[in-house]
């Protein structure tokens, strides 16, 4: 059967570019929602407990769709679904600026996580298999895309608000940016998995599933993506509140003193994306979690919060490559299969979904230093969990 010829070169090129953007939106306009809370706060007129559920609740609904999601996009194009989620974020959006009650807010959210895990998941998934031979460099590149999204979204808020303007118009922001990078896509023509329609003829997709969720290798990668959860968001806030708690961090310092940690991050995701594909995993990952190790060491034994910064920097700079090598590893395993892969690693999620409040019974019993140790146990994982090249 004769394959339908590829996207002409500057389509091609223009797809990359796209996909590779909406992890910069998702990041984005999701710091939109976590800055942007105490304005939701005071439209709404809800508490602590329940700014917490709605973004629990989002993930468990999310964790309820994704997977199938996911194994279905492999039988063909992947364009239809990011499509679709992509049109269910500018609604959650909407819907979301307009709530008049927390119900109608608890909905929105129903709608924003699992329509953006997928529009962001598939879209990863869509740009390795554009290119599977070169699965490092799109890992690095979409984690530098993440972070700048990441940088951006205070900036944002902050001149939003400072002009005066509210909850409803920054979740408006939100929604115009998700429709112009639908409109932006929708015409384009995404190639299919030829691969995965190969594979499908020999062995369904319940039967493809369960071999891939014994393959050793593939959970082996997974538990070192799991040691990069543990040293995202969860470690940044905690460490957050080691700095003020323990050192004694004003909170006009505190900001700036987290900013070279992220930079650094930047910094070496920059490198990775030029150097990684040279490289062999396992001794690059040994190196990043050695080099975390000693900064989260340096970071719990300074004993004022100048010397304490340096251990961030290089936790951070340590840390920053482990998800796009552990993931551009797990995509390898099963080319043409991104979306098998995609819903074998959603393991991970309901340890994602539980982590903050691990780490916060940590804290309660064992003071903010011994929670900053447990998420410092993250690189010992990498160490013991990265598969041998």
């Amino acid at each position: 059967m004769s394959c339908p010829s590829p996207p002409p070169r500057a389509a091609h090129t223009t797809l990359r570019a796209l996909l590779l953007s909406t992890t910069l939106l998702d990041e984005l306009t999701i710091g939109f929602l976590v800055v942007g809370l105490p304005l939701l706060r005071e439209r709404l007129h809800f508490g602590y407990a329940q700014a917490g559920f709605v973004f629990t609740f989002g993930a468990l609904v999310s964790l309820a769709v994704e997977p199938f999601v996911n194994l279905l996009a492999d039988r063909g194009s992947k364009r239809t679904p990011i499509l679709l989620g992509m049109a269910g974020v500018v609604a959650g959006f909407a819907l979301a600026g307009a709530a008049p009650s927390y119900v109608w807010l608890l909905a929105a959210f129903a709608l924003i996580s699992p329509a953006c895990g997928v529009a962001v998941g598939l879209a990863e998934a869509a740009l390795v298999d554009l290119d599977p031979a070169a699965a490092g460099r799109t890992m690095a590149r979409w984690a530098l895309s993440g972070a700048a999204g990441d940088l951006l979204a205070p900036a944002c808020v902050g001149v939003l608000t400072a002009a005066g303007l509210r909850w409803p118009a920054l979740s408006a922001a939100a929604a115009c940016c998700w429709l112009a990078l639908l409109a932006t896509t929708w015409p384009l023509r995404f190639p299919a998995s030829h691969t995965a329609a190969e594979q499908e003829s020999e062995m369904s997709t319940a039967a493809t599933l369960r071999a891939a969720l014994g393959d050793r290798v593939l959970l082996r990668w997974a538990a070192v993506e799991v040691a990069a959860i543990m040293m995202d968001e969860v470690f940044l806030a905690f460490a957050a509140l080691y700095l003020r708690d323990r050192l004694h961090a004003s909170p006009a310092l505190l900001g700036f003193s987290l900013l070279p940690g992220t930079l650094a991050a930047l910094l070496a995701l920059a490198a990775l994306e030029r150097v990684g594909q040279r490289l062999p995993h396992r001794p690059m990952l040994t190196a990043m979690a050695l080099a975390a190790l000693g900064g989260i060491a340096l970071l719990l034994l300074a004993p004022s919060l100048p010397a304490a910064v340096p251990g961030l920097v290089v936790a951070q700079a340590g840390a920053a490559g482990w998800y796009p090598i552990a993931r551009a590893a797990a995509f390898a395993r099963y080319p043409g299969r991104s979306g098998l892969v995609r819903a074998v690693l959603s393991v991970t999620d309901p340890f994602e979904l539980v982590l903050p409040t691990i780490v916060g019974f940590v804290a309660a019993g064992a003071g903010i230093r011994g929670a900053v140790a447990f998420l410092g146990l993250a690189p010992l994982l990498v160490l013991a969990a990265a598969p041998r090249d």
